[in-house]
């Protein structure tokens, strides 16, 4: 009888193992598949999330691009955006938010807490996120009525609230204010037992925004409301927004193909800032002429900057650092430059904002040579920030993605 029930459990094990090899698992495989197939739009629709909360939620979970108003209104997606108020950073990210009407418009924006310091806001209108920042003592102590506090020192401080808020950009408008005992309400000047009065009345009365951490759980239960983990689930399965390259570039020059085989790493280049050394851009990390392990480049972009017909790659990030490719004759030239000090935001028509000797703040390359760079200063470019070159987030995705919509 023993020997009976161990042969059929022999035969139970080799029937499993059989089922096994045979797909007796598939009906579970296709479950799965499905379980991870795009959720429909109209599913989406009859969990009756606020649309301008489905967007925030879009955004924030890097499936939906937003139009970043410091950067010329480019698009970016949340975890490739590394900017702090128009300057590139090394590392950009959200450790609180808030949700008020900053604008007494009826609709909700989001208020991030960000690192490094600063604020960043995010307004919805038609079917768009746009985003503006703020330096960290610009907006703070945030009341649900959209009232705020800005700050340039330990003596001043004024109560602010935003006028204006579209997709152009921004207008505060000031409450009350003090500096350094001067005081101020509604633009005329009082004495300081007034505007304290005034402001406990009609500021302090109003509530702060709640301060919530921003966390996977905390941004689904705040923007999506009370929904089960199996509605959570449809949301998640949203079909993701593909972001559309503002530029065709045309791959059969020459100039143009060698600088995506360069940052592919199917090509090297001679850094000129650096004896004129051969390198692989993924085996670069020499900044300032310094071995830097962490340095990388998050941005690249292809303008004529000396406007000879000729292109040249643009590589932005690694903190403090733009980097300038030349293609001349067959190979590919770098050129280093500080960001802040040198070569910062720079324009379609290539010039570019700078510092010290020239004081007009503004400079353009006359011309490249294999020893360096010659440039000249600009008088004015007052539409640099508009006119920004177009920084696209460097991967192999977005590489690709700019391969399939090149110029044919």
């Amino acid at each position: 009888m023993k020997r009976l029930k161990k042969v059929q459990m022999l035969l139970l094990l080799l029937f499993m193992g059989i089922c096994m090899l045979s797909g007796c698992n598939s009906v579970t495989d296709d479950e799965s598949a499905d379980s991870e197939q795009s959720s429909s739009w109209e599913d989406i629709a009859k969990l009756g999330v606020p649309e301008d909360m489905l967007a925030y939620w879009m955004v924030l979970n890097s499936r939906q691009p937003f139009v970043s108003t410091d950067e010329g209104h480019q698009e970016f997606y949340w975890d490739e955006y590394f900017w702090q108020l128009g300057e590139p950073v090394g590392q950009h990210e959200a450790n609180r938010f808030m949700i008020a009407d900053m604008n007494g418009d009826g609709a909700n924006e989001i208020i991030l807490e960000c690192m490094p310091e600063s604020v960043m806001l995010l307004h919805y209108e038609d079917g768009t996120v746009y985003s503006y920042q703020f330096v960290f003592r610009g907006m703070k102590r945030i009341h649900n009525n959209g009232i705020y506090e800005g700050s340039n020192g330990a003596a001043n401080t004024v109560y602010l609230r935003l006028t204006e808020l579209d997709k152009d950009g921004y207008t505060e408008g000031a409450l009350a204010s003090v500096d350094d005992g001067y005081y101020e309400v509604e633009g005329a000047e009082t004495t300081g037992e007034e505007f304290r009065d005034y402001v406990l009345q009609n500021i302090e009365s109003a509530e702060l925004a709640e301060t919530m951490d921003f966390t996977e759980d905390m941004l689904d239960k705040c923007l999506l409301g009370d929904l089960s983990e199996e509605e959570i689930s449809i949301v998640r399965n949203a079909p993701a927004y593909e972001m559309q390259t503002s530029e065709k570039y045309d791959l059969s020059r020459e100039e143009i193909s060698a600088y995506f085989a360069v940052m592919s790493g199917e090509k090297s280049f001679i850094s000129v800032t650096d004896d004129n050394q051969e390198y692989y851009l993924n085996d670069y990390h020499l900044r300032r002429g310094k071995y830097d392990e962490d340095f990388r480049f998050q941005y690249f972009s292809i303008a004529d900057m000396d406007q000879d017909g000729i292109y040249e790659l643009v590589l932005t990030g690694g903190l403090d650092i733009t980097q300038i490719m030349h293609y001349e004759e067959g190979q590919v030239y770098s050129y280093q430059f500080d960001y802040y000090d040198e070569i910062g935001a720079i324009a379609n028509d290539g010039v570019f904002v700078t510092g010290p000797p020239y004081d007009s703040g503004y400079g353009k390359i006359v011309c490249f040579k294999k020893d360096g760079v010659v440039t000249e200063p600009v008088d004015n470019h007052s539409s640099i920030n508009d006119d920004r070159i177009r920084y696209n987030f460097l991967s192999e995705e977005t590489m690709n993605q700019c391969q399939e919509q090149a110029v044919k």
